[in-house]
């Protein structure tokens, strides 16, 4: 059970990891489009 915990503990935080990159692509993205400077 323990063993079982730390796996998924790992798997936890490279999952929220590749979610945080995701999010800055997306928000660079979007930055780029102007959409935070001009909001319509």
């Amino acid at each position: 059970m323990d063993k079982f915990y730390e796996s998924n503990k790992i798997m936890l935080f490279f999952m929220k990891k590749k979610l945080i990159l995701y999010f800055k692509k997306l928000s660079l993205r979007s930055e780029k489009r102007g959409i935070f400077d001009k909001p319509k």
